[in-house]
């Protein structure tokens, strides 16, 4: 089997994947397992959902394989069905949303590319009277979402230049 029919086979996912980070539960992996389950059935309902960054990493990775293989397939392939109805189990009409909305909406393009897209979330502080972070703020959290939503877009403050910066002002005048 050469590299263009494997391609055809297991569609190549527009992420890098990350060496992921072990989330601790009391449940042990499965635990873990069905918390991003929970997390990816959001994502496919929401388009947009904020969460801790390692749960977010595997929520976007899963969520990535879950729309390539209903795009690849489509609802007609009974292994693809049987995939999204364990994945999105707790909310039966985000199977339809997936089959219906998402996929004609990701199926056209041709390049390979990502579906999602997952941006850091600013840190809050919350009042400790010991000034010591819990282990809970040490990844921080991240805003993982769909592209193409209805949703306003998002974007990081210093991803377009802005005229009225100091910087920017002084820069001009010095031309």
């Amino acid at each position: 089997m050469n590299q263009a029919e494997v391609g055809r086979l297991v569609r190549t996912l527009g992420v890098k994947l990350i060496a992921p980070k072990r989330i601790k539960n009391p449940l042990g992996y499965r635990g873990t397992l069905d918390k991003v389950r929970e997390s990816v059935t959001d994502l496919i309902v929401d388009e947009r959902i904020h969460l801790r960054t390692p749960r977010a990493q595997l929520t976007r990775l899963y969520a990535e394989r879950l729309i390539s293989e209903a795009i690849m397939n489509g609802d007609c392939h009974k292994e693809t069905m049987r995939i999204a109805s364990w994945w999105l189990e707790s909310h039966p009409s985000a199977v339809h949303k997936l089959f219906q909305v998402l996929v004609p909406r990701f199926g056209d393009s041709e390049k390979v590319e990502s579906f999602t897209r997952i941006f850091k979330a600013p840190m809050r502080e919350e009042y400790n009277p010991n000034k010591k972070y819990s282990g809970a703020h040490i990844f921080g959290h991240s805003v993982v979402e769909l592209k193409k939503n209805p949703f306003p877009p998002l974007a990081y403050s210093n991803s377009r230049p802005n005229k009225k910066h100091i910087h920017n002002v002084l820069l001009s005048e010095a031309k």
